[in-house]
């Protein structure tokens, strides 16, 4: 996994991105944990807006387990907060 120290806040997943992000990848807590290599009690914190932003490499792990399944946070700007599928440039989509 990268362990990118540069990234913007908005590259993270908020608590509700990150369930938002497991639904989509159907995936239970203890699958995200896994894959993070964090404990299943991290992510549940996580999910409830508990885990300290000091602890950034558990939401860097977190991204980058999410990055790695093509998923991205959409910001809350207009519509409000999401997650989506990356679109792949082979298949004729644009990021």
């Amino acid at each position: 996994m990268r362990r990118q120290l540069d990234v913007k806040v908005e590259e993270l997943f908020t608590p509700s991105q990150c369930r938002a992000a497991r639904g989509l990848l159907d995936w239970p807590v203890e699958e995200l944990a896994k894959r993070a290599r964090l404990s299943v009690e991290d992510i549940k914190l996580n999910e409830a807006g508990r885990l300290p932003r000091s602890m950034f490499l558990h939401h860097y792990a977190i991204r980058d387990v999410f990055d790695d399944a093509d998923v991205l946070p959409i910001p809350g700007e207009r519509a409000g907060e999401g997650v989506r599928f990356r679109r792949r440039a082979a298949g004729g989509w644009a990021q």
